[in-house]
C-alpha cells in the first residue's frame, strides 16, 4: 500500500481530468472529497481519498 500523500490542484486536476472550478465547484456540492488545510497557506487533497473518487466514477 502506498504512503498517503497530499496532492496540490494541479495532481487532482491531472488526474481526474477537469479544470480547477469544475473541482471547487463539485466540492462546494458535495460530490468530490473537500481538500485539507496543512497551513494558512497550503491545502491539498489526500491521494487515496481522490483516487477512491476516481475508481467509483462510472466508466463511459
Amino acid at each position: 500500500m502506498q504512503d498517503r500523500q497530499i496532492w496540490r490542484m494541479p495532481k487532482v486536476s491531472e488526474t481526474v481530468g477537469a479544470r480547477p472550478a469544475t473541482i471547487y465547484e463539485w466540492v462546494r456540492k458535495d460530490k468530490f472529497p473537500k481538500p485539507v488545510k496543512v497551513s494558512p497557506r497550503f491545502s491539498g487533497w489526500y491521494s487515496d481519498e481522490v483516487l477512491d473518487w476516481v475508481n467509483t466514477r462510472p466508466r463511459a
